[in-house]
């Protein structure tokens, strides 16, 4: 992209777990927050080239993999903390990094965007 001169957007998918503390999930949350870290340093570095970067943040997003990774109880406890009292669908997601990879978005970079419906966790 430097290379192009055209200027662009990054978006890194994370995970909630990359804004806070998850137990049982070292390894996991380590390698989250180290995308915070590349997004942070990426964005000083290549700002001057016209490219930003952002990061994600979502949380429980209604898919298969969530559903094997946790009990139905377990989901349904989690739930109450989620003030929307819902999973994020796909395309929730989906349009957040469609907008944070828009020009709408184009005074935007570095930063980390939650996406998990106003958990409580966070």
């Amino acid at each position: 992209m430097k290379d192009l001169g055209s200027g662009g957007s990054i978006v890194l998918a994370s995970s909630a777990s990359g804004l806070r503390a998850s137990r049982g999930m070292t390894a996991y949350s380590m390698a989250k927050f180290a995308l915070r870290g590349l997004c942070l340093t990426a964005a000083n570095e290549l700002g001057p080239y016209g490219i930003r970067i952002n990061t994600i943040h979502p949380s429980g997003v209604d898919s298969p993999m969530f559903e094997m990774s946790w009990p139905e109880e377990e989901r349904n406890a989690m739930l109450l903390n989620v003030p929307l009292r819902r999973w994020a669908q796909p395309n929730d997601i989906a349009a957040v990094i469609a907008f944070l990879a828009s020009n709408d978005a184009q005074y935007l970079t570095g930063g980390s965007y939650k996406v998990d419906g106003g958990s409580v966790y966070n």
